[in-house]
């Protein structure tokens, strides 16, 4: 939750030096002896001296940082009295979403209900922890899983059966290998700290029992492209290598399969438009 000194409204600080001239302006104009403090697993109250001279006197403050998602609900909404006093040269609208580490879903919607209220914002200000320093682009995400359905059998007996999670795990191994393919060879973008296309399985879930052919194996995996690497090159040799596995399967059993879905997309973004 948020707290806030019954006082004011607002959290900025007093003096502090900003790395960034810009926001010394935008903040210019905003009360000076404020308090917020955002608090996981306790009960709301003001924040004491020591909390707000953290606040007040160091943006680079690791206390600071991991509480920003938070904070920048209640900073903006702080600064609301700041902006009605004032008359807009173009419309100000504040919008919450949800579901963003397993998809962005909450985006789909809002962008849904943006398009259904006719408003299309010329800039967008998204408050993630960047330690105060502006980010104008991101990687794109896109989310997969991956089922593959075998024919159970007793261990004792494996040419009756066909085993789900080698299946499974020749393809995370090509998932691996365009991982590193991109690692080493690029293309790479230096503005990023991981200046290259990164994929990741991050769950994998299958068989019954060490000594049966297993059925069945799921696996959810990401991969996020650079500005510049087209995310559907990716998935399509991916899917290209599915191909490959799925015919592969099906010659030892025909009703054995391999299936891909998506999950989730988040584009990329760059200072030259979506990517």
């Amino acid at each position: 939750d948020i707290s806030t000194e019954a006082t004011t409204m607002s959290i900025i600080r007093n003096g502090m030096k900003m790395a960034k001239p810009i926001w010394n302006a935008v903040f210019s104009s905003l009360v000076t002896k404020a308090g917020i403090s955002t608090r996981s697993g306790m009960s709301s109250g003001p924040c004491s001296a020591g909390e707000r001279e953290i606040l007040t006197n160091s943006a680079r403050s690791d206390w600071r940082v991991w509480r920003v998602m938070k904070a920048f609900s209640g900073a903006i909404l702080g600064l609301l009295p700041e902006f009605l006093s004032r008359p807009l040269a173009e419309p100000l609208h504040f919008a919450w979403t949800y579901d963003e580490e397993v998809g962005c879903h909450g985006a789909v919607v809002l962008l849904a209900e943006l398009a259904a209220r006719g408003i299309r914002p010329r800039l967008c200000f998204v408050g993630e922890p960047t330690s105060m320093r502006p980010v104008s682009a991101h990687k794109s995400s896109q989310l997969y899983r991956v089922s593959v359905s075998g024919i159970a059998a007793h261990s004792s007996m494996t040419t009756t059966g066909v085993n789900a999670i080698e299946y499974a795990a020749r393809s995370i191994a090509f998932i691996r290998s365009l991982a590193d393919e991109h690692r080493l060879s690029g293309p790479f973008d230096e503005t990023f700290v991981v200046p290259y296309t990164t994929a990741n399985v991050g769950v994998v879930s299958g068989g019954a029992a060490v000594n049966t052919v297993a059925e069945k194996c799921d696996f959810e995996f990401e991969f996020r492209t650079i500005p510049g690497v087209d995310p559907e090159a990716v998935i399509s040799r991916i899917e290209d290598n599915l191909a490959g596995l799925r015919a592969e399967i099906q010659q030892e059993n025909p009703s054995a399969d391999i299936r891909m879905v998506p999950l989730g997309k988040v584009p990329g973004l760059s200072p030259e438009g979506r990517r």
